[in-house]
């Protein structure tokens, strides 16, 4: 179900937004931090000659039709 809320949440963006790709990105707290146990994933868009700073520490998704990230 998350997958397909990233895909409605790229929709969105595109209609709204113009942008070459996107980076997609998921992150999970380990059960070792004093941090509630949560997952987020990081959705985003990269447009034309904007330089994109992915933060550390997320394993980036490659989706096939874009670029890998850097």
């Amino acid at each position: 179900m998350m997958w397909d809320v990233v895909g409605e949440i790229r929709k969105r963006v595109t209609s709204t937004l113009r942008v070459e790709g996107f980076d997609i990105g998921f992150a999970d707290s380990s059960p070792d931090r004093e941090d509630p146990v949560h997952a987020h994933i990081h959705v985003v868009p990269r447009t034309l000659g904007a330089p994109v700073h992915l933060p550390p520490g997320i394993e980036w998704v490659y989706l096939g039709s874009n670029s890998p990230p850097a």
